[in-house]
């Protein structure tokens, strides 16, 4: 069953009418989600319900939100699993347990074509996904939210129903849905070229113009050329672009090459853990700020954690702080003499997001390992 919503009066009733003018498009309404999941279970219809979801920070909002409602938070009639890629297989791999009561999986777009639920019978879309972006002109790459093709909708409604007839809602309006691309803009065509170049020499491929030029979508000349440049300013290629004994070791971290070479010389001057905790939480789309709450909340307390400073926002000088409070309350260690002066881990609490931080403190053990 395909929901999707057009503003035609003749064909909704005021109330919905005027439900669909409050809703803010591109915000996931949790109470639509579970008015859906209230429907679901008036049908008396076994199988999971998938979620889809644009990434873990949704996730674990979405899964606090169910855990604490009254129906959908009994234990005894349905179970609550997230789905992400960061997560350890043996929680990912719950989701294809039988199970007596009804799973209710929320899940990033994973389980659009990387895995198949058998018992999957209902699929919630929220039609957002996150996805990198790449800027350059600044040359950094960030994380977004972003609608899906229609061919993600496609993708997603094949999920609903894999072994018997399935239901798929939409939670889009109908324009939003007509205004959608047909098919996402490859990924090789926005994102930083500067692994995928580094990779292509390691692998023994030749020259790495040629290569990339071959591509179904071949980037740009003049981005393949600055990924190059890139990797010449980081000493990881030389000057007739061959791969030096640095980008040998740069392309085997899971990290981007100018990271990986932050971390190598961090290492070489004993400081090495400030850098890999900057370079995990630059590396991750885990998200260390709570955006249920106000901007000028979260701006205050990021200026204090800078020191204080209006004139200068610092990002790493901010995620070493927010790890450095955190590790200091795991260990109940005291603030050093002369510093501190931004005070402790509990007074951020309803800021920081603490399910990112703790995923992010355990990406360093990747790069260790």
């Amino acid at each position: 069953m395909l929901m999707v919503y057009d503003n035609r009066s003749d064909k909704y009733s005021a109330a919905t009418l005027d439900l669909l003018k409050r809703l803010r498009e591109g915000v996931i309404c949790f109470e639509l989600v579970v008015s859906i999941l209230e429907y679901i279970e008036s049908m008396y219809v076994n199988g999971a319900v998938l979620i889809f979801l644009p990434g873990w920070a949704a996730i674990f909002e979405l899964f606090n939100f169910l855990k604490s409602h009254k129906i959908f938070g009994d234990e005894r009639r349905f179970l609550l699993l997230p789905l992400h890629s960061q997560l350890a297989y043996r929680d990912n791999h719950k989701v294809f347990e039988k199970v007596t009561q009804r799973k209710i999986i929320l899940s990033t777009n994973i389980a659009e074509t990387s895995i198949t639920i058998d018992d999957v019978v209902f699929v919630i879309d929220t039609c957002l996904l996150k996805r990198r972006v790449y800027c350059p002109k600044t040359n950094v790459t960030s994380y977004i939210v972003d609608w899906v093709s229609k061919s993600n909708i496609q993708q997603r409604q094949g999920r609903a129903g894999r072994v018997r007839s399935g239901y798929f809602f939409v939670l889009c309006s109908k324009r939003r849905y007509e205004a959608l691309e047909e098919f996402k803009i490859p990924e090789i065509l926005v994102s930083s070229l500067v692994e995928t170049c580094l990779l292509i020499k390691y692998l023994g491929f030749g020259n790495v113009s040629d290569f990339l030029h071959r591509c179904i979508d071949p980037p740009s000349p003049r981005s393949v050329q600055e990924a190059l440049a890139n990797l010449r300013d980081i000493n990881a290629f030389d000057n007739v672009n061959n791969l030096t004994p640095l980008g040998t070791i740069l392309v085997k971290l899971p990290i981007d090459p100018r990271l990986g070479r932050m971390v190598m010389l961090a290492l070489l001057m004993g400081l090495g853990g400030p850098a890999l905790t900057i370079a995990a939480a630059s590396a991750t789309a885990h998200e260390l700020i709570n955006h249920s709450n106000s901007l000028s909340e979260a701006g205050r307390a990021m200026m204090r954690l800078d020191g204080g400073s209006a004139s200068r926002i610092s990002d790493h000088l901010i995620v070493f702080r927010i790890f450095s409070l955190f590790e200091r309350q795991q260990t109940g260690a005291t603030a050093p003499a002369g510093g501190g002066s931004y005070g402790s881990f509990a007074e951020y609490r309803d800021v920081l997001n603490l399910n990112g931080i703790i995923q992010v403190r355990l990406t360093p053990f990747q790069f260790i390992k």
